[in-house]
């Protein structure tokens, strides 16, 4: 299919009918604002219509593990799907530490134009600090038996998620409760 008819400016499909293991599926789509490529249904590549191409990798396991702008490693991900990468965003650069006073706990500082932020992840691989030079931004979170988010604290607030992962709950700090959900 070449396009959708009558329809101004065209948008334009394209799928792997010919050539090894073609069974039609969508591989591109072009329209005025650039193009899209798919690898089984996977975006590959996005270029803008300023010319900016955006492309992905993806690892074994089907996520992606590697972005690039124009070319430019612009973040990496892990195989323990944490930001691996010297440089996310706007030249953030990052640096990955081991905690040596607890072996299952993991920092990675961040460092910003003029603050460093560290993350510290717990031993299911899940953020429970941050930590900035600026102490605005420094939150803790904790988690329940699942690794499902359940509390955010900073300065001036505290959030809760309820079971289902929703946030009907903050407080002040002075009006947290000591439990998150009563006994079942």
């Amino acid at each position: 299919m070449n396009g959708v008819p009558g329809v101004a400016p065209a948008l334009i499909w394209s799928y792997d009918t010919g050539g090894t293991n073609g069974i039609g599926r969508l591989t591109g789509m072009s329209d005025e604002s650039g193009s899209t490529s798919f690898s089984f249904g996977r975006t590959i590549q996005m270029t803008y219509p300023y010319g900016t191409q955006v492309t992905t990798a993806y690892g074994a396991d089907g996520r992606p593990n590697e972005i690039r702008v124009n070319g430019n490693l612009l973040l990496a991900i892990s195989s323990i799907n944490r930001l691996a990468s010297p440089r996310a965003g706007c030249g953030v650069i990052t640096r990955r530490m081991r905690a040596a006073s607890i072996p299952t706990v993991d920092s990675k500082p961040i460092a910003w134009a003029s603050d460093t932020r560290t993350l510290t992840y717990d031993a299911a691989n899940c953020v429970i600090n941050t930590a900035d030079t600026n102490p605005v931004y420094n939150r803790t979170y904790d988690y329940d038996a699942l690794n499902r988010l359940t509390s955010q604290s900073d300065n001036t607030s505290f959030l809760l998620w309820d079971r289902c992962q929703q946030q009907p709950y903050q407080h002040a700090i002075r009006q947290c409760q000591s439990s998150l959900y009563p006994d079942d």
